[in-house]
């Protein structure tokens, strides 16, 4: 028996139907190879040292709908029949895959990619997560504590003495520990999360998930390239721009590169123009967060290889 397909570019293909356990024992080894390091950051960050949640990320990348199987499969193939190396699968695509799914676009309700910049209850506002995570990092970082853990109360006085609502910083406390950025000495039962009714004091932390957010994933294209599906947008003039450009997904999920760099750097600007709006006492203590983040995310353009192409889709 023989199994038949075609790839998204038309590419034919044909292989034994013992190929496939072939081929997933070496997408294993693809993904876990030392060529693929940004990988194997994302999952020792993310999931370490629950092995059942990196068995889960690497499910949901096998069953993803934006998994590209059929050219990994012509990959292998090749690289079989020519003795080549393994081949290195982009930190981008993996990410996309587990983020998105089965679906045409990001859902943050539902992904396994938490968007840092959603807004909170009582609040349009999208840095009170970065900053929690600023001040539960800058802990670990400047060993200003024996412990990794400090009281939420100071925390939620800081923040409210910034002006946010009590209620605002419980909801961003709240995702974020289901998130598992953060964690705590307390287990929170499912009447609490539903009502929202956390303790008067319990301690939390900064996970190496919110480590790995707050100094990696933060800073990364293909971040923004997600989240940006589904940030609400507080601004008119803005959102008509990004909705003007928005690259609609094609039936095998794929986007307009140009567009989704012309994108990124919309809300980007959005963003930006939105953090200037913080407070003088907040932009005192925590700075400015998107001045660097776009730096770093203009490098990251610069060197894209499809820079020469505005038809190139990923």
């Amino acid at each position: 028996n023989k199994i038949k397909g075609k790839n998204a570019s038309g590419i034919t293909y044909e292989f034994p139907a013992n190929y496939i356990e072939s081929f997933l024992s070496t997408l294993k080894t693809s993904l876990f190879a030392s060529s693929n390091n940004e990988i194997i950051e994302f999952l020792n960050y993310t999931t370490y040292p629950n092995i059942r949640e990196g068995l889960k990320e690497f499910k949901s990348f096998l069953v993803s709908g934006h998994t590209k199987v059929a050219d990994y499969i012509l990959h292998e193939q090749f690289r079989a029949e020519n003795k080549s190396s393994y081949q290195v699968i982009p930190i981008h695509e993996f990410v996309k895959s587990i983020a998105v799914e089965n679906r045409h676009y990001y859902n943050a309700e539902i992904s396994r990619i938490m968007n840092l910049f959603t807004t909170l209850l009582d609040s349009s506002d999208h840095f009170i997560s970065l900053y929690l995570l600023y001040d539960l990092n800058d802990l670990i970082e400047n060993k200003q504590n024996f412990s990794r853990y400090v009281s939420s109360t100071v925390i939620i006085e800081k923040l409210t003495n910034l002006g946010y609502k009590i209620n605002t910083v419980y909801d961003a406390i709240s995702k974020l520990i289901k998130n598992e950025l953060i964690d705590s000495d307390v287990v929170f039962t499912d009447v609490i999360w539903k009502e929202l009714k956390l303790p008067s004091e319990f301690n939390i932390g900064i996970t190496l998930k919110g480590h790995y957010y707050f100094k990696k994933m933060l800073y990364r294209f293909h971040y923004y390239d997600i989240v940006v599906q589904d940030t609400p947008i507080f601004n008119d003039d803005y959102f008509a721009r990004m909705k003007a450009i928005f690259p609609e997904s094609s039936e095998t999920g794929k986007r307009n590169v140009q567009q989704k760099i012309t994108l990124v750097r919309q809300f980007l600007l959005y963003l930006r123009s939105m953090e200037n709006k913080q407070s003088n006492q907040a932009k005192a203590v925590y700075g400015l967060f998107t001045e660097t983040i776009s730096e770093s995310i203009e490098n990251e353009i610069k060197k894209m290889p499809i820079q020469a192409s505005l038809k190139v889709s990923l």
